[in-house]
């Protein structure tokens, strides 16, 4: 995997298989954390904000100021200063980006989870300065629009289910306004996205809340509106976060706190197993 100082340390790439997976267009895609406080569009994004929708100029782009990126051993630790996604909510603009200045979004990566290949452990690190109620992308994740079947995952009764007939086409509501995508509920799982033959698939594996973990759910979308293709850099794309949260229902505490998921890259079926892995561990 690679991340990129300039966009917040947000994970940029990922590699398995010989096969690049992510989506980097602009910084509101990765692998990345966001915060939204309560259900407004106050919306600290770890990687920059929404001024990132010019493909040729790079120098336009607003990544957030990065407080941390180090490696330890197989464990990839990084911080940003976030910046608002919509710069406008507080009279910003394309020369007048926004900063928390008092946030921290960033991650804990380590690959290979307790020797299990193709498991890598993501734990998501939020500073906030004061208690809020709000939803946390902890995180979200954008790949290659390549990756346009769906499954998910219940990891307590072994069952899976492909559901690419009823994912929504995200393209024909406002994704501002109406939820645009398909979620799931799950104790222990998680969703599965994959390429046609299924032999390259990432899966993100979960706890939910109820059981100590760190899921209210996770949820998938397909943005395939402009027909450009899979590649890394293409505005076609196909996204899925895991959320913590629904803008009123969890409080999150002043300073520090984790939440953590698993992400598995491997085919359909081994992602499947090695969440049927994780689930024996008794991982949260």
């Amino acid at each position: 995997m690679q991340s990129n100082e300039v966009a917040g340390g947000a994970t940029w790439r990922w590699f398995w298989n010989g096969v690049q997976f992510l989506n980097h267009a602009d910084y509101g895609r990765e692998i990345q954390g966001a915060f939204y406080y309560g259900t407004s569009l106050l919306n600290p994004n770890e990687a920059g904000d929404l001024m990132t929708f010019s493909f040729l100029d790079q120098s336009l782009k607003h990544g957030s100021p990065i407080l941390r990126f180090e490696d330890q051993g197989t464990t990839q630790i990084t911080r940003a200063i976030p910046l608002n996604w919509d710069p406008s909510q507080f009279g910003g603009d394309q020369d007048h980006p926004v900063i928390w200045d008092s946030l921290v979004l960033g991650k804990d990566l380590t690959l290979n989870f307790q020797n299990l290949g193709s498991v890598a452990k993501y734990t998501t690190h939020l500073v906030i300065p004061a208690g809020t109620r709000g939803t946390l992308a902890d995180p979200a994740g954008y790949l290659l629009s390549s990756f346009n079947r769906y499954w998910t995952y219940d990891a307590r009764s072994k069952t899976l289910q492909e559901v690419t007939s009823a994912m929504p086409d995200a393209c024909t509501v406002d994704t501002n306004t109406t939820f645009g995508g398909y979620a799931f509920f799950v104790d222990f799982g998680g969703i599965i996205m994959s390429d046609v033959s299924g032999t390259n698939a990432m899966g993100i594996h979960g706890v939910s809340i109820a059981q100590g973990g760190s899921l209210s759910y996770v949820a998938m979308w397909k943005f395939f509106c402009w027909g450009d293709g899979p590649s890394e850099t293409a505005s076609d794309t196909t996204a899925w976060s895991a959320v913590y949260g629904n803008g009123t229902d969890v409080l999150f505490p002043a300073g520090e706190s984790t939440y953590r998921v698993y992400l598995v890259t491997d085919s359909v079926r081994n992602v499947a197993a090695r969440m049927d892995d994780l689930f024996q561990l008794g991982v949260r």
